[in-house]
């Protein structure tokens, strides 16, 4: 062996040799379990990260299952919802009128007066215009009429008048159906074009607190014909009136925006509500 000290370092390494130091000396004090620790703690480890999948899963699960509910069943987005309409305090309680349906004289589509005429059968709430709107009548209303118009050829008009406990109710009803329109799945783009306008709310129609239109014209793929659909919807403080109408194909006469037009909205909400 050598007598020889090693050349000593130079300077600039002496904080790496400081570094190196406390290190050691930290890992002195912590020390390192033994293989059983480690094992033990992996497990634990590995449970939790199982139990934190199978949370998460729940989660999706509810969120799924709450929208399915809500929508029939049908839960993809598709549109931006409109926004939520907050009732004054100050809007009055109404209640609905003796004869609250639309009559058939009402009914203007497309700018042409028909010949509409109410059905003397109930309406079948087992049979949805559009399967993915819920009925109306399960919106928690107080009290409910329900109508339906027809016309040769043309359409039909559903027609739901509800009172609600109070005008936040009511809004929250018609938020509901908005949120299930827009939430309507579009199917099978092989299978069928749809094309969807709204939810729309509006405001300004005087003693009425607001409005919603939707629309939904359905293309199948095979020459199955057209399929329309339209919601409209008037609340008037606690009482709404909801519209539905289906048809084979869109009116177009006179260009009409819509065929629940905002007139038939004024005209229904009125109706409803007792003088």
């Amino acid at each position: 062996m050598s007598d020889h000290l090693p050349p000593t370092p130079p300077r600039g390494n002496d904080r790496v040799r400081d570094t190196l130091t406390a290190l050691r000396i930290d890992a002195d004090r912590c020390g390192l379990s033994d293989p059983e620790n480690v094992r033990r703690r992996g497990q634990a480890r590995t449970r939790h990260q199982a139990l934190a999948g199978v949370c998460a899963a729940v989660v999706v699960v509810a969120v799924v299952v709450t929208g399915s509910s809500l929508l029939g069943g049908q839960a993809d987005a598709h549109h931006t919802l409109p926004a939520t309409h907050t009732p004054s305090p100050s809007e009055p309680t109404h209640q609905l009128a003796a004869d609250p349906l639309l009559r058939g004289s009402d009914v203007v589509v497309a700018g042409t007066q028909l010949s509409f005429q109410l059905s003397p059968d109930p309406v079948p709430e087992d049979q949805r215009p559009l399967q993915c709107i819920p009925s109306p009548t399960t919106l928690g209303a107080t009290e409910g009429k329900a109508g339906q118009l027809f016309a040769d050829a043309e359409g039909t008009v559903v027609e739901h008048v509800l009172r609600f406990g109070d005008a936040a109710a009511a809004a929250d009803a018609v938020t509901e159906l908005s949120v299930a329109f827009a939430s309507c799945t579009k199917g099978n783009a092989s299978e069928v074009t749809v094309d969807d306008r709204g939810p729309v709310r509006a405001h300004g129609i005087e003693g009425v607190s607001e409005t919603v239109h939707a629309a939904r014209l359905t293309t199948p793929t095979a020459d199955a014909g057209l399929a329309y659909y339209e919601l409209g919807i008037a609340r008037s403080s606690n009482v709404v009136v909801v519209l539905e109408w289906s048809s084979l194909g869109k009116p177009v006469r006179n260009k009409q925006v819509w065929v629940l037009s905002g007139e038939l909205l004024d005209v229904a909400a009125h109706r409803a509500v007792q003088p």
